[in-house]
């Protein structure tokens, strides 16, 4: 926030110069719009321009609002094309160029344009009329991905060419007479606009012309009426609302086995309605819903998969709708994103977490979560991105297990400048690192552009698919996960891939351990260890036990003992040889010691081991 070019950019623009700048190329991260463009004292006394890219949305590297002095202020101004824009080169010769410095020359050109059509047109007032005029993208109304939309050069000189005029005016309850921040709709253009929490608004428009304008809230029915702009002048309108009429919408959410699901909550989506919870015998009640309308409900208990219905309220009348939760077992990714979610962690950091079918390990599959970019590109510097699952009710005795893929920028084991692991809450907001079996096997450096403290445990370089296992045994009750993955400021790579995530718990107390693991063997040599198995249980327990090992080709299995008898209390150990063949590749390999029956996992203990130099 400093403001040593304040004064000289107001002394230019008090001669006549409308000044314009670039937002920057430092998004996609939140507060990334950096001195002097993230002044504003006036609406547009310093304008910064955003960059449109190819495909009509922000470009990722847009920087973005708000601005970095409070926190509040609106950022950028609009947005421009910025991406694959024809420039001149050395040589007398064009090249395709990207970048928030190819957005801005579009702004300082329109103004350029007006200026032919009114040449006396001060700085304030040009750049006033390139906003008031813009094209509303992305979030409705004005916001620090767009600004106030893509700059509409013709609708700014038409509105110069004939002069401009206001509607201002006050939207109010009908009944009540307080205010209401309704959407002002200019009929058939795309000018809009909103009034204040005071009720207030007030658009400009083209001079000498004639508009159906419409206003609206929900819950309201919308009011329409024709206004004529005069140059030069203001014309003001007092909108009253009448409230819509109200339905009724009541039902039952229900269980996988169709019990009743208490404590559920159920939403009325994508409406500013609070979210209500079931009754303890799952019933529910929206008693005051804008009627002859269509709305999806959504109902979830932690615990349980999402279940969402499609219904009309009719106004006056009522509608039952009943929903029942799913299982929420194994989670293949196939099914889509439903009770995930995904978001910066750090504040100016960057989230690039999303569905890819790039990479799968799901047999028959196509999709895995994937936090880098979409397509074939790496993921971005500056990242802290986290992936949250749906709510977990941990039973005593649960693991959590996995399989993913990396390549993120290490510094040879055991140091990394980017990589991931996970975290655990009970809120779903505190979230703190859990310790996989086996433990990470790197660690971050000091690095200031990193979102993670130095000697962070991580997972980083490079792996194929392999399983991650999480003990979960002292976490009991509604449990969050998140998957965390950060990037510093420099080099970059594919990312982190994760798939076929599930929650286990009510397995006997069958537990295996490994000792004396082996760090490192050559191809031809045989190495040992000592697995332990123990029994906690009071009965006898029959299990298999098997290795899964994961290396730079792939996974493979190697049954050890089928059927074995644990009896009550059992406790011993068996040491493990195994050959290395002499054709395998040099890399690192994860053994996972697995006790189980019938291929399902009871347990798991694993260890690393780098085969060859």
């Amino acid at each position: 926030c400093q403001n040593t070019l304040y004064q000289a950019i107001d002394n230019v623009e008090s001669a006549g110069a409308a000044v314009v700048f670039s937002a920057g190329n430092s998004g996609p991260s939140s507060r990334t719009i950096t001195s002097p463009k993230n002044r504003a004292t006036t609406p547009v006394n310093i304008w910064a321009t955003g960059a449109l890219g190819i495909s009509g949305s922000i470009t990722s590297f847009s920087s973005r609002g708000p601005s970095y002095c409070d926190a509040k202020i609106i950022k950028p101004e609009a947005v421009a094309p910025g991406e694959h824009v024809l420039s001149c080169e050395p040589g007398n010769e064009y090249g395709a160029k990207s970048g928030t410095s190819m957005a801005a020359p579009h702004v300082a050109g329109a103004i350029a344009l007006l200026r032919q059509v009114s040449p006396d047109v001060d700085p304030e007032t040009v750049k006033t009329v390139l906003l008031e005029t813009a094209i509303d993208l992305g979030e409705e109304g004005e916001d620090n991905d767009y600004g106030m939309g893509l700059i509409d050069v013709f609708a700014a000189y038409e509105a110069l060419a004939s002069g401009y005029g206001y509607l201002a005016g006050r939207v109010s309850d009908g009944e009540s007479s307080d205010p209401i921040p309704a959407k002002i709709v200019v009929v058939g253009t795309p000018r809009k606009t909103w009034a204040n929490s005071e009720g207030l608004f007030s658009i400009s428009l083209p001079g000498d012309s004639t508009h159906v304008f419409s206003a609206g809230i929900f819950g309201y029915e919308t009011e329409s009426w024709s206004t004529h702009i005069a140059a030069g002048d203001t014309s003001f309108r007092h909108v009253r609302l009448d409230a819509s009429a109200r339905g009724l919408v009541e039902g039952v959410v229900r269980g996988p086995i169709d019990a009743p699901a208490a404590g559920a909550v159920v939403t009325v989506a994508n409406t500013p309605l609070d979210p209500v919870q079931t009754l303890a015998d799952g019933t529910y009640a929206f008693p005051d819903v804008p009627g002859d309308s269509t709305y999806t409900l959504v109902a979830s208990l932690c615990g349980f998969a999402d279940d969402s219905t499609v219904v009309f309220i009719p106004a006056n009348g009522s509608v039952q709708a009943d929903l029942q939760l799913g299982a929420l077992g194994d989670n293949d990714m196939e099914s889509g994103a439903v009770g995930w979610s995904h978001a910066p962690v750090t504040v100016s950091y960057g989230d690039q977490w999303h569905l890819s079918t790039r990479r799968n390990h799901t047999p028959q599959g196509t999709t895995a979560w994937k936090c880098g970019s979409v397509g074939v590109g790496d993921y971005d510097d500056l990242i802290d991105s986290g992936l949250v699952t749906p709510c977990f009710d941990l039973q005593p005795g649960s693991v959590l297990r996995f399989w993913h893929w990396m390549a993120a920028e290490d510094d040879g084991l055991p140091e990394a400048w980017d990589g991931g692991f996970v975290e655990a809450s009970d809120n779903g907001v505190d979230f703190e690192q859990i310790v996989p079996v086996g433990g990470y096997p790197y660690t971050i450096l000091d690095n200031p552009t990193s979102p993670f403290e130095p000697g962070t445990p991580c997972w980083s370089g490079d792996f194929t698919w392999k399983r991650a296992t999480f003990d979960l045994r002292s976490r009991v009750g509604t449990t969050w996960f998140r998957f965390r993955f950060g990037s510093d400021g420099n080099t970059t790579d594919e990312g982190w891939y994760v798939d076929d995530l599930v929650v286990m718990s009510d397995r006997p107390p069958v537990r295996v351990q490994v000792s004396g693991v082996p760090e490192s063997a050559q191809p031809g040599e045989t190495v040992t260890w000592t697995i332990g198995l123990s029994n906690g249980d009071s009965e006898a327990q029959v299990v298999d036990l098997w290795l899964e090992i994961a290396g730079p080709r792939g996974t493979i299995k190697r049954e050890l003992m089928k059927g074995i008898s644990l009896a009550a209390g059992f406790s011993g150990y068996r040491e493990i040889s195994l050959g290395v063949p002499e054709s395998v590749r040099e890399g690192i390999y994860t053994v996972s010691n697995i006790v189980g029956l019938n291929e399902t996992p009871y347990d798991i203990d694993e260890f690393e081991c780098r085969v060859g130099n």
